[in-house]
């Protein structure tokens, strides 16, 4: 998936200053080149990469600051391993340490929430590194839900904030691209922002992607807009098949049924479905597996990522399961929605981690694909490339691959990855 991260930093970056923007996932790190300032926005899972890094650049002489969700959330880990590190979100205090930096005085801690996103800048972007030419973009942070699995609305609150639609449209305009993946959370969270943002968006014949609640199916005049302006397909969480997990989540719909029906309205329009599903809720045993992969083939589902449950820190989920004693480690590395970390409720690690390989690998077998495939017509090319890149992803795992040590027997951590 694209980021804008490194692009926005870029942006708020003084023009004086020479900027260099490396991606590790798409290009070497130059060790030996020497800069004054470096910065490292971080996941959880990437945090021990992130501290490799530091180090490696703090013996070169420049000073480190450290961004993004997880030094946000543990902000005094982080600073262990950098000169500073910034709480939240960088455009309200990036100008600041530029400027305490330049004069020598560089705080350690630099903390910014809830900024005016009208003053949002347009980020510089690398057109070379966008996956199928697909450019990220963003209008809103903020989510009104609240699970307990989440780190969104901690990071962003529950009111949404938005940039204004003139300035997204004028960047659409300056970008020279026609395809567009919004990074938004959930792109259709306030409807009349949503509303305003696709009746904007359907005079720039564009097609775009995003992420959304699948309530959006119960507003048919936003739906049939929403593709009027270009929408091609969404993600869309789901979250599981489980009556009992869905109430204790408080998402609607609220049974699999009502799920049924709201693809087949977001599929009426022509617009694919990506669903997002997780695995090991306290309600969850070994039938989850076989009941979703029958709702998915019953109902045509084009595509979906399956997660294991995983208690980010900074979320409700996490000191929950830290208070009953189930997280297994803290071994960031581990914390990426693929790998067993904690105990669940009513089946064993092992059990999970069995049911997720089983089931992604029997979503994304070619038969499956086939027979979903005649379902999706809108988009071919799209659903081929998603399913076939999952299928990839799930041929050469196995159960005990998704398997985190207990803390006894964990590597050490922030040693995982060779710098």
């Amino acid at each position: 998936m694209p980021q804008l991260t490194l692009g926005v930093i870029s942006a708020l970056t003084p023009p004086e200053i020479e900027v260099d923007v490396v991606e590790e996932e798409i290009e070497e790190i130059d060790f030996d080149k020497h800069y004054d300032l470096v910065g490292i926005s971080s996941m959880t899972t990437s945090a021990p990469r992130a501290y490799q890094l530091s180090a490696a650049f703090r013996k070169n002489g420049a000073k480190v600051v450290l961004g993004g969700i997880h030094p946000t959330v543990r902000p005094e880990e982080a600073i262990v391993h950098c000169d500073c590190v910034v709480i939240g979100e960088a455009e309200g205090c990036w100008g600041e340490l530029i400027r305490d930096f330049k004069q020598n005085r560089m705080k350690k801690f630099y903390r910014s929430f809830n900024s005016d996103l009208a003053e949002f800048p347009i980020p510089r972007l690398n057109h070379n590194h966008a996956p199928f030419n697909v450019t990220p973009i963003f209008c809103s942070r903020g989510c009104p839900y609240n699970c307990e699995f989440c780190s969104v609305t901690d990071m962003y609150g529950k009111k949404m904030r938005h940039r204004r639609v003139r300035d997204i449209v004028k960047e659409i305009t300056t970008r020279g691209s026609k395809k567009f993946f919004f990074l938004d959370d959930n792109i259709v969270g306030d409807v009349k922002f949503a509303t305003e943002l696709f009746t904007a968006l359907s005079n720039l014949k564009i097609r775009w992607v995003g992420q959304a609640s699948i309530t959006l199916s119960k507003n048919k005049a936003l739906l049939k807009l929403a593709e009027r302006s270009g929408c091609a397909g969404l993600f869309i969480g789901l979250e599981s098949v489980s009556p009992d997990n869905l109430r204790e989540l408080r998402k609607a719909p609220g049974s699999a049924t009502d799920y049924g029906q709201a693809i087949d309205m977001i599929r009426g329009e022509g617009i694919m479905l990506h669903a997002s599903l997780v695995f090991g809720f306290d309600h969850d045993d070994r039938s989850i597996f076989e009941k979703t992969l029958e709702f998915l083939e019953k109902n045509k589902v084009p595509s979906a990522t399956f997660n294991i449950l995983t208690p980010y820190p900074g979320t409700a989920l996490f000191d929950r399961f830290k208070r009953e004693g189930r997280l297994l480690n803290e071994n960031w590395q581990d914390y990426d929605h693929r790998t067993v970390v904690f105990r669940p409720k009513n089946l064993t690690p092992e059990e999970l981690a069995e049911g997720f390989i089983w089931l992604g690998s029997n979503f994304y077998s070619k038969t499956s694909i086939l027979s979903r495939f005649f379902y999706s017509l809108h988009h071919p090319l799209l659903y081929l490339s998603i399913n076939w890149a999952h299928r990839r992803g799930f041929q050469s795992k196995r159960a005990e691959s998704c398997l985190s040590p207990p803390a006894e027997s964990s590597p050490i951590p922030y040693t995982h990855h060779p710098a």
